[in-house]
């Protein structure tokens, strides 16, 4: 199954991964509703990375405490 790529847009996901050789032995419908449910949970997995990635630094961060 043909993953998005970071810039990706929807459609040219969509396009590109109902094309794929791998989903041709699927239908149409059945295509589209495992396309969209993959780049639906890309979506959602680089939402929860920019979201765990931006996190405020603390003084138990090992980057902010070093000693010179």
């Amino acid at each position: 199954m043909p993953t998005p790529n970071k810039n990706e847009t929807k459609d040219d996901y969509l396009q590109r991964c109902m094309g794929s050789s791998e989903m041709q032995k699927y239908d149409q419908d059945r295509r589209y509703a495992l396309c969209n449910a993959y780049w639906k949970e890309e979506q959602s997995m680089q939402r929860l990375r920019n979201i765990f990635s931006n996190k405020p630094k603390t003084i138990f961060d090992d980057s902010t405490n070093k000693q010179n």
